[in-house]
Order: structure tokens, then sequence, then C-alpha cells
């Protein structure tokens, strides 16, 4: 009996347009969420750099509110 070995070649086609469209598609919505969260995020860090200024600028009143009312009420006694 003879050995034979029976091969079978098969070649598949796609059309890829739809699906490169897609993904095209995707990428550039995916850009412009980040550039979305990159604008977002600058613009809260620069609301998040006026902190320490606008705390000191806070506790120097705060400071000179207390001076004077220290400084009212050492006159009252001394009245």
């Amino acid at each position: 009996m003879a050995t034979t070995n029976p091969h079978i070649q098969l070649e598949v086609g796609a059309d890829t347009s739809q699906a490169t469209a897609a993904l095209d598609a995707f990428g550039n919505k995916v850009k412009s969420t980040a550039q979305t969260v990159d604008t977002a995020g600058k613009s809260m860090g620069g609301g998040f750099d006026t902190i320490g200024p606008a705390a000191k600028a806070a506790a120097d009143k705060v400071e000179r509110a207390e001076k004077t009312i220290v400084a009212a009420l050492q006159r009252q006694e001394a009245a």
C-alpha cells in the first residue's frame, strides 16, 4: 500500500478597510480625550498653585486682626 500525505492549501482574504477606518477613528478619539484630560489637569493644577499665596494672604489678615484686637483690649484695660 502506498503512503500518501494529502495536503489542502486554502487562502483566506478579508477586506480590512472598515476595520482600519474604525481603528483610526478610535485612535483619534483617544488622542482627543487625552488632550482634553491634559488641558483640564493643567487648568486644575494652576488653581492649586494659588492656594499657597492665598493662604498666606489670609493668614496675614488674621494676624493683623489679632494684633488690632489685642491692642484694643490693652487700651481698654489701661483706661
